[in-house]
């Protein structure tokens, strides 16, 4: 195996490890594990400069922006939906997979159709924003308030009745 001298660390290490040049041949100067430690060490020290580069950039170009990403959306709408239902068969397995509500109509908990299950707070005042579960800080929520007790995995019957003795639609 072929070794290069890295100039940072000063060793010699596996070409593997280094990455090519860009429109020039050959590699660079600084091994993979010390760039991506100089990057963040940069990253951090200009995060303010950095990220009003990155909203001058997103102000700028808003609207090819927003039709790049619909037009990905498009494109991956499958790909999308996929994620979405694997992301809430993950969260309602983790969750018992079952209607949690001991007086559910259906016997042992409803199961059946992962469309018909969601999620329902314990005291729907304490809701911090949306917690949904198509999105990676939503799926973290949800998990974090389920450990904490805070959250039920319940059917759509089930739910909505509970719903209802909040805001007294009940027909009795």
């Amino acid at each position: 195996m072929e070794k290069l001298w890295c100039n940072r660390c000063k060793q010699f290490k596996d070409k593997s490890k280094f990455r090519k040049k860009k429109n020039v041949r050959g590699f660079r100067y600084w091994c993979t594990k010390c760039e991506r430690k100089h990057n963040l060490n940069y990253y951090y020290k200009n995060i303010d400069k950095i990220r009003g580069i990155q909203k001058r950039y997103r102000e700028k170009y808003r609207e090819k922006l927003n039709r790049l990403s619909k037009e990905w959306g498009h494109k991956n709408r499958e790909k999308i939906a996929n994620r979405k239902h694997r992301d809430k068969i993950e969260l309602i397995k983790m969750l018992g997979g079952r209607c949690q509500n001991p007086n559910c109509s259906t016997p042992n908990g409803y199961n059946r159709s992962i469309r018909a299950l969601s999620f329902h707070h314990l005291n729907p005042e304490e809701k911090e924003g949306e917690s949904d579960c198509h999105t990676k800080k939503g799926r973290q929520k949800i998990i974090k308030l389920w450990k904490e007790g805070k959250i039920k995995l319940l059917c759509e019957n089930c739910h909505r009745e509970l719903h209802e003795k909040y805001k007294n639609y009940s027909l009795e």
